[in-house]
């Protein structure tokens, strides 16, 4: 199921979407028509373009029968807590989320809200309507692009700091550093060892088509949601990233996934983002395939603040 175009207020010196999704970050977007972008956040397709003062975005959805709108089938959305009485909702995957739960087919249908407020803190909400679904996706896409930080001030303040960043900086407006799903970034870095975006793009499409659950075809290509840890943990699956093409990283992402399987569980992957940095750095240093590269690039993306930047 697709929507139909939606609006969202965004200036380009606050979001670059041809700087931001093909600068190595992120494995999953393609410009399949100019300034289009096409890619997966969670288990949505995401159509986007933008004009100087909006972003404009669609989404597509699986279609889901009416007793199959449960676990992986749902938006599994976190609650963020904010000040002034807002909410904020962003793709995950743990214990303490929210999860939406359709009748139907995802989309602009009534949705029933289950909330498992376990461990959580007292969230304060508005009394209008938030859970229509341009609210719950304009969420999601505020979360992935982190546009509560005003990147302007913060070009203004790199640029009064360095020179040189001040003279290069007009060039590339609007980049921004994704917030995305531990577990996607993490394989996806793993995959990163001694490679190029586009050999990294390749494996990363092959992981999730093995692995990933259908969502829909868009742009004449059926997509897949990426795999659960589980799912890269099975036996077997050395030998088929082997047979596809990923040497010797078959055997780290396989591994990896078997160590956080045996001895955590994907949440553990949620809570690094609020253990201090050194503390993160020292976990992840725990799984197979994670060097200083990989360890820095992951902290990094995780948003751990005192991960310095590293090149991919």
């Amino acid at each position: 199921m697709s929507s139909a175009w939606k609006i969202m207020p965004c200036a380009l010196s606050e979001l670059r979407l041809d700087h931001t999704l093909k600068c190595g970050q992120s494995f999953r977007w393609k410009e399949v028509t100019p300034g289009v972008w096409t890619g997966v956040i969670g288990h949505q397709v995401w159509r986007l373009k933008q004009d100087a003062s909006k972003v404009y975005y669609q989404v597509f959805t699986r279609q889901i029968k009416p007793d199959a709108c449960k676990s992986d089938q749902s938006l599994q959305t976190q609650i963020k807590s904010e000040s002034k009485e807002s909410l904020h909702l962003s793709v995950k995957s743990d214990e303490q989320r929210i999860k939406v739960e359709c009748p139907g087919e995802m989309g602009d249908s009534d949705w029933d809200i289950s909330i498992n407020t376990n461990n959580m803190h007292k969230i304060k909400v508005k009394e209008e309507p938030l859970f229509s679904s341009e609210n719950v996706y304009e969420s999601i896409l505020c979360d992935y692009f982190q546009l509560s930080v005003n990147l302007g001030k913060l070009y203004k303040s790199w640029s009064a700091a360095d020179q040189n960043f001040k003279k290069i900086s007009s060039s590339f407006q609007g980049i921004r550093m994704l917030r995305q799903d531990p577990v996607e970034n993490l394989f996806s870095f793993i995959c990163s060892s001694n490679n190029h975006i586009s050999r990294i793009s390749s494996m990363v499409e092959k992981l999730c088509d093995q692995y990933g659950a259908e969502i829909t075809e868009v742009d004449g290509k059926l997509h897949h949601s990426f795999p659960q840890v589980s799912a890269l943990a099975a036996p077997g699956v050395e030998a088929k990233l082997r047979e596809l093409g990923f040497g010797y990283r078959a055997k780290y992402i396989n591994v990896t996934a078997k160590y956080i399987c045996d001895n955590h569980s994907e949440e553990w992957l949620y809570s690094l983002r609020n253990m201090p940095y050194e503390d993160a750095k020292r976990e992840l240093m725990k799984l197979c395939g994670v060097g200083a590269k990989v360890r820095h690039t992951h902290s990094r993306l995780l948003c751990q603040s005192g991960a310095p930047a590293v090149a991919i």
